[in-house]
């Protein structure tokens, strides 16, 4: 193991993930405009893009991180059967859950149980589908819904804030089901489909539309929102919510129900295009 990833385990995260956080949301004019154009520069990030490209019209470095892109730019791939990128990103892993185990990297599996926390969803979901992606810094950071669906409950997992950079993820072990986390369970056409926001290094936040600001959260224990009579409805495509900085999206399925098509490994995506066909309607 490095140096890099020894320091992983000494720092502590949350109070550096925090730090950052308040960094971000200084409304300093010069130390905002120096943030964002050095971002800009290093990350080669096409303000173009951007509903708004006025770089002084964004209070904070966090208000750019987290701005809205023009529609036209991440259409949603229009297919009735298509299953749509949730966010811009790499893809990691994805295929098939066998039985409770989902592949990390190579030589690193984790527990499908360990994952999500609760019995009944980790049964529903064995043998399913699942998908991995990563979101780097320069990536567009918010988080949109593959399919439509009805919220029916959300679960907030404290945790460890590893990095969830390649590096990290080929060497630390269980990492998505040590980091802090958050749960969104849709109930969907093809049965229910589960999105999970993995919390990581300098992320300062994980907000979700319906909900407004998740994590950082200051009970550190195990939470859960029931929304199954609320009628929360999401069309393919729909904004979920957003994280600040990099981190990592996890979509996962119920057997027999999808297929990942022409989808490849380390692929880079953006939101909106096809990344799955519906096979079937789940259970």
């Amino acid at each position: 193991m490095n140096w890099k990833l020894r320091l992983l385990y000494i720092i502590p995260q949350h109070l550096f993930s925090r730090f950052s956080g308040w960094l971000s949301k200084r409304q300093s004019r010069w130390f905002k405009l120096f943030s964002i154009r050095w971002f800009i520069r290093t990350y080669k990030v096409d303000v173009n893009e951007a509903i708004v490209t006025d770089l002084d019209a964004y209070p904070t470095f966090n208000d750019f991180f987290i701005r809205k892109l023009r529609p036209e730019v991440r259409p949603i791939e229009s297919a009735a059967s298509t299953i749509v990128s949730p966010v811009d990103g790499n893809v990691s892993e994805f295929g098939k859950i066998e039985k409770n185990k989902l592949l990390q990297a190579k030589n690193h599996d984790y527990l499908l149980n360990d994952l999500v926390t609760d019995s009944q969803m980790a049964e529903y979901l064995y043998n399913g589908s699942y998908c991995t992606i990563y979101l780097a810094p320069q990536h567009y950071h918010r988080v949109h819904i593959p399919m439509s669906g009805q919220l029916k409950r959300m679960i907030y997992v404290p945790g460890r804030l590893f990095s969830v950079n390649t590096q990290s993820v080929q060497h630390v072990s269980r990492l998505f089901a040590r980091n802090e986390r958050v749960i969104c369970e849709f109930a969907t056409e093809i049965g229910n489909m589960v999105i999970i926001f993995v919390g990581a290094c300098q992320v300062g936040n994980i907000v979700t539309t319906w909900h407004g600001q998740v994590a950082p959260n200051p009970i550190r224990e195990v939470q859960t929102w029931d929304y199954s009579d609320q009628n929360i409805t999401f069309q393919r495509g729909e904004e979920l919510g957003y994280f600040t900085l990099g981190s990592t999206v996890i979509v996962l399925f119920p057997p027999n129900c999808i297929d990942w098509g022409d989808l490849e490994m380390h692929k880079n995506l953006k939101m909106g295009e096809k990344v799955g066909n519906v096979i079937k309607r789940g259970r």
